[in-house]
């Protein structure tokens, strides 16, 4: 939590905006008045000489100047908050107390507060283009809505440039969004087999192979890893979901020992579950994620060369962490596929 407040003199009464995290915002008033106390501070090679409002508490006396809380907001916030107050009050350029137009503390021109587009109001849309709410400048949504990261998506949005920002279309409050077509993955089709059944499928673009095995347009992460790593001559395959998924329709067709169905059975993890180091192996169990099917392996470094055809350092690693994902209630987290438990 934090905190926006002003020091007003009551003499002229030029204003001082200011934001503090303090629990009690009362105690940066003190501090004010503590720094403009000490003669030694305001001498010309001292910091605080270029504070106009510690000099101006110590020449008209601190019982002409007033503190006041203006607004309690959320951290994230708060710089966008200051901006608002000293743009309201005018309190910068000599006109009040405020060296720079706060949030950030650089000087910025006055035409920022009249004609940079953060400046005004924005409105939010669904994806359908039904109108969600209106925010007060971009840098307020954002901080919303990404903890005030990526304003810039947000103005490239309302000028047309991308399609949404966060999940939603945007325009200057009272205008609609621009009339753009929802972009198509550029980089081509997607093919998949799938490790249990050996089906195969094709994806017009990444984003709707997303939408299929994740459930989500946006989640792309896990399928930008594995389309990186399956190409031609690779030791090995990532899949996700339980699928094997390239962008090279001869790689996905041609014969990958890794994508046959009979990968996977209860025969061949038995045949390799001894595998392990005696003194440190733990017995595990892997769910399978799409099937529910379970396989029990003497150890993680045999669960590895189950999945991964080796006992790669990573496989291992992703299944030891995997296994304390969901000892720590990630419940959703899984690895190659299965979810891994420690058998006790």
């Amino acid at each position: 939590m934090a905190y926006i407040y002003s020091i007003t003199n009551n003499i002229n009464q030029k204003k001082y905006i200011g934001k503090t995290s303090q629990t009690n915002p009362y105690t940066r008033w003190k501090q004010h008045l503590q720094l403009a106390r000490n003669k030694n501070n305001l001498q010309e090679n001292n910091s605080v000489h270029s504070m106009p409002i510690c000099r101006a508490i110590s020449k008209h006396g601190e019982s002409n100047f007033k503190f006041r809380v203006l607004e309690e907001c959320a951290e994230e916030s708060v710089n966008e908050r200051e901006e608002h107050y000293i743009r309201k009050y005018n309190t910068a350029d000599g006109a009040g107390y405020n060296c720079t137009y706060g949030g950030d503390g650089i000087k910025k021109p006055k035409k920022y507060w009249s004609n940079h587009p953060s400046s005004k109001a924005v409105s939010c849309y669904t994806l359908d283009g039904e109108w969600v709410r209106d925010y007060e400048t971009v840098g307020l949504a954002a901080a919303e809505l990404n903890n005030g990261e990526s304003r810039a998506s947000i103005t490239a949005c309302i000028k047309g440039t991308t399609f949404q920002a966060f999940g939603y279309r945007w325009a200057w409050k009272g205008e609609q969004p621009k009339c753009i077509e929802k972009r198509v993955n550029r980089r081509g089709k997607i093919y998949g087999i799938h490790l249990e059944s050996g089906r195969k499928k094709m994806w017009n673009s990444q984003a709707d192979c997303a939408e299929e095995i994740n459930n989500n347009r946006k989640d792309n992460n896990s399928l930008t890893i594995a389309l990186a790593r399956n190409v031609e001559g690779a030791k090995s395959m990532t899949q996700v979901k339980g699928w094997y998924l390239f962008r090279n329709k001869h790689v996905a067709n041609s014969d990958w020992k890794k994508a046959e169905p009979n990968r996977f059975n209860s025969e061949e993890a038995s045949r390799i579950s001894k595998i392990g180091n005696e003194k440190r192996k733990k017995p595990i169990r892997g769910v399978s994620i799409t099937t529910g099917e379970e396989v029990r392996f003497d150890s993680i470094l045999a669960a590895s060369y189950f999945i991964k055809g080796d006992g790669n350092r990573s496989g291992v690693a992703n299944i030891h962490k995997n296994i304390q994902n969901i000892k720590n209630g990630k419940t959703w987290s899984y690895a190659f596929g299965y979810k891994w438990y420690e058998l006790t």
